[in-house]
């Protein structure tokens, strides 16, 4: 804590979630504190309320829990906000005191299926047993890799438990589910989008009809004088489309996909907006967009793509990203823009 910043007289703050330590991925925490969402079905931690009677200021972790007294700090301030500004100079703000986490966090499922138990029938899988999909999760270089070896099998439940070089994967077999049956019904994209109540309107003949119609929102379009399409999320008519995209996400520099040039404050609430598109039109998947001409542009950004791309680990890192991003902002797909990956002039190789 802020105990251990202090230099000659001198006092620094303590930050958390840097991404100093190589061994942990910051972007795994993404949401861990987020503010409460009543609506938020996929939330896996307790929302900022239900925990804020467990933050209290003190020096350190020890001398907090050492003040526990019927699971309460005895004479600790409070800070319910978990802002370090509530609590006095050289004091942090502490969650989870005194074990208060009991009871806040997810249950584990004890029920997984096992490698040795019966598979369940088709009958029984419905979009909402997040934790029998998840009992599919492990890791490996590929599926085929995994279902050979299932005694040696890691699981990753929750995406993050595989070692370094490994991915983590999803539909083995190695979890005793009845894979084609899993994957039929979570092909029906109840999560986090419904399937179509109806046919999407074909205009083409049916020779050349399509079966994926893309539209592309720019996230830009809201600044445009009111005479000239202004275009705010919300206004806009998704009839005609399989997919929106929101347009467009970056890459920070330590590549992972980020809100355009880390300005979350901006775009986080279009994002909330964006996606309601799915309660007008719940056939439609929505998408967020990396890249774009402007990002490869002569500046900081213009050669992260091919930096980016130049690594396993790189890749590796953007990749887990990519799906803490659309977890946390509850996009379906990504679509990656990078112009262009051949084109040295515009950062490529």
């Amino acid at each position: 804590g802020p105990e251990d910043c202090e230099d000659d007289g001198d006092k620094f703050g303590c930050f958390a979630f840097t991404g100093c330590n190589a061994e942990i991925d910051p972007g795994s925490f993404v949401g861990f504190l987020r503010p409460p969402d009543e609506n938020d079905v996929n939330a896996q931690m307790p929302a900022l309320n239900d925990a804020a009677n467990t933050f209290y200021c003190a020096a350190n972790w020890n001398e907090l829990d050492d003040k526990c007294v019927d699971g309460t700090p005895d004479g600790a301030r409070p800070c319910p906000s978990g802002d370090i500004l509530e609590c006095e100079d050289g004091h942090g703000c502490f969650a989870f005191a005194c074990n208060n986490f009991q009871g806040m966090l997810p249950a584990p499922n004890n029920n997984a299926p096992t490698p040795s138990s019966n598979n369940r029938p088709s009958a029984d899988y419905n979009v909402e047993d997040m934790d029998l999909l998840k009992s599919t999760f492990f890791c490996g270089m590929s599926v085929e890799e995994i279902d050979g070896d299932c005694d040696n099998a890691i699981p990753c439940p929750s995406g993050d438990e595989c070692p370094s070089g490994y991915g983590c994967f999803a539909f083995s077999q190695c979890g005793g589910v009845d894979i084609e049956s899993l994957v039929n019904t979570f092909g029906d994209t109840e999560r986090p989008t419904r399937a179509p109540s109806a046919p999407i309107e074909q205009i083409c003949d049916e020779e050349r009809k399509m079966s994926v119609n893309v539209g592309y929102w720019q996230s830009w379009s809201i600044y445009r004088d009111e005479d000239c399409q202004q275009m705010d999320t919300t206004a806009w008519d998704a009839t005609p489309y399989s997919h929106v995209v929101y347009s467009f996400a970056s890459i920070d520099s330590s590549f992972r996909l980020e809100a355009w040039n880390g300005t979350y404050d901006n775009e986080v609430p279009l994002y909330k907006d964006f996606n309601t598109v799915k309660q007008r039109h719940p056939g439609t998947k929505t998408m967020i967009a990396v890249g774009g001409w402007t990002h490869n542009d002569p500046g900081p950004m213009q050669k992260r793509f091919s930096q980016m791309a130049s690594s396993k680990s790189n890749r590796q890192t953007f990749a887990n990203s990519v799906v803490q991003f659309m977890r946390t902002y509850g996009f379906d797909g990504l679509d990656l823009d990078w112009e262009y990956p051949g084109l040295k002039e515009r950062g490529g190789k």
